[in-house]
């Protein structure tokens, strides 16, 4: 996933060159696919990057989702509209689907919500609901 601040001033325009990349493991893959299908409201991945220190926050607020991007002494919010995540749910789903090809749609999606009701069930992952 990349990021990158807006231009000030320019909507929809985006300064490429301050970027911050963050690369999903595929552990991260169905908690992500989980959040966005709506077994978590929010669900934060942190220790990221060489230095550690790269997060990822994406939260479900109300008819929108918000991502947030930290690293690199960086910080990039990203509100994301419903209408936009159909192609990051596809994406992510195709990708568990390659990953994982003896498993169908279906039992993608089910192994999805038991990861999301284990991952939030931990005392260290509260934030999780």
């Amino acid at each position: 996933i990349d990021s990158a601040p807006n231009v000030p001033g320019q909507e929809k325009t985006y300064n490429w060159k301050e970027k911050l990349a963050f690369q999903l493991t595929p552990s991260e893959l169905p908690l992500v696919f989980g959040v966005l299908y709506g077994f978590l409201d929010v669900l934060e991945l942190a220790g990221h990057g060489a230095a550690n220190d790269k997060t990822l926050q994406i939260e479900r607020q109300g008819p929108k989702y918000f991502f947030s991007m930290r690293g690199e002494g960086k910080m990039h919010p990203m509100p994301a509209p419903a209408k936009d995540l159909f192609r990051v749910m596809a994406l992510i789903l195709e990708q568990m689907k390659a990953t994982y090809p003896n498993l169908d749609t279906q039992a993608i999606v089910a192994l999805s919500k038991r990861v999301c009701e284990i991952h939030a069930a931990q005392p260290t992952q509260r934030k999780a609901a």
